[in-house]
């Protein structure tokens, strides 16, 4: 996925990355209603659906995350950033005061998630009934800027995700199938960032 948008006015931008967001957020709403033909069918597809939501969710949280970085680098510089997926490059050209803005709402929900994920630890247990410890390393936001390419070719080409994981909201562990859901009210960081693109849009 391109996302060529030099002819696109920043308002239309600002739109795109709005609409992404919704449709991440009414995935991870919807995780586990299932459209089937019976109950038996639906039940089959529970575990299925929620997987697979999952990594819709997190590969538009990861396309959000590229536009308002791409849309901030605009504002600052009054030009359209080169088309490509390097944002870790395009975060380095911010103005001190957004990289410190962005860092620490990426920092607060890093902090967020891992309370979150401690507190599932307690209650997460093995089929031998022990309590299993889920060891998910959430990634440094230089980290995620530099991997986020990577997630938008994995989920591209090949409709999965390799890795660790990011702060992007509620949590998806590829490899364990493990969801970690955020706390009501969660304000996730693809939402804050885009707050503030906006808020620098309007001064």
């Amino acid at each position: 996925m391109e996302l060529h948008m030099d002819n696109t006015s920043l308002t239309d931008k600002i739109k795109m990355a709005q609409g992404f967001l919704d449709s991440a957020q009414l995935l991870e709403r919807t995780l586990n209603q299932v459209i089937a033909k019976s109950q038996e069918e639906a039940e089959s597809k529970v575990d299925d659906t929620k997987y697979t939501r999952k990594i819709t969710t997190h590969f538009l949280y990861a396309v959000v995350f590229e536009l308002c970085i791409k849309i901030i680098w605009e504002i600052e510089h009054n030009a359209s950033p080169k088309p490509n997926h390097d944002i870790l490059s395009r975060y380095r050209e911010l103005s001190k005061e957004s990289r410190q803005a962005i860092s620490d709402m990426y920092d607060t929900q890093v902090k967020n998630t891992e309370n979150t994920i401690s507190h599932s630890n307690s209650g997460v247990r093995d089929n031998k009934g022990d309590v299993v410890n889920l060891c998910i390393q959430l990634q440094s936001l230089p980290d995620a800027l530099k991997s986020n390419p990577q997630t938008m070719k994995d989920f591209k080409y090949e409709g999965r995700l390799t890795g660790k994981s990011s702060a992007f909201g509620s949590i998806m562990w590829s490899t364990d199938r493990v969801y970690i859901l955020p706390n009501p009210g969660f304000i996730v960081f693809p939402e804050q960032l885009l707050t503030y693109a906006i808020s620098l849009n309007r001064k």
